[in-house]
């Protein structure tokens, strides 16, 4: 029988060469407002099977121009039975390559027909994605504002794609509110 959980988000640690992950459940109201009001999914675990963790990372820095950047990170960690580690692992690249390409597209501000996902492997049971955006701003006199926002959040497989639009709108608004503060402040505030 499935045991049913809220995540509040995962912690991952290497110790004596062994990979040990635990998922942080929801407490209440409190960690929600911390994370911005983001909605919290529920996932459903089989814990009779024994499941293995595999996780991809990619990002890109992008030259704005006038001595300003972005940076996109993109993660896609996911967990399924130890037989689905290098299928979960090849879609999880694939997965992580085609967000990377949308946010890099959006970040130029490009137009970009969005590939399709590939569907994920059978047994796959739980993902965690993670979407971080960093600016550095030139305040000009040789002075720039570095900023990052970033969020990771537990999802369905089924739900790859509700949830990745949700962590979009929550970053972007994020990040863009920390630019509008940084360029309402005179230029002899600093920070």
């Amino acid at each position: 029988m499935a045991e049913k959980m809220e995540w509040l988000g995962t912690l991952s640690f290497v110790s004596d060469g062994r990979y040990f992950t635990s998922v942080l459940p929801k407490k209440g109201a409190k960690e929600e407002a911390e994370f911005g009001g983001l909605a919290f999914k529920t996932v459903e675990i089989d814990p009779s099977k024994p499941l293995f963790p595999v996780s991809v990372s990619t990002g890109r820095t992008i030259n704005l121009g006038d001595y300003e950047f972005a940076r996109v990170d993109v993660g896609v960690d996911a967990v399924g039975p130890i037989q689905m580690a290098h299928a979960s692992t090849m879609w999880a690249e694939q997965v992580a390559e085609e967000l990377l390409a949308r946010e890099v597209a959006m970040a130029r501000d490009k137009k970009r027909d969005a590939g399709l996902l590939p569907a994920p492997p059978d047994g796959l049971q739980l993902l965690v994605l993670k979407l971080g955006y960093g600016l550095t701003l030139n305040l000009g006199n040789f002075d720039s504002a570095r900023i990052d926002v970033g969020c990771s959040l537990p999802s369905n497989p089924s739900m790859l794609g509700a949830t990745w639009a949700e962590m979009e709108e929550f970053v972007s608004k994020r990040i863009s509110d920390r630019v509008a503060k940084i360029r309402a402040k005179p230029k002899s505030d600093g920070f």
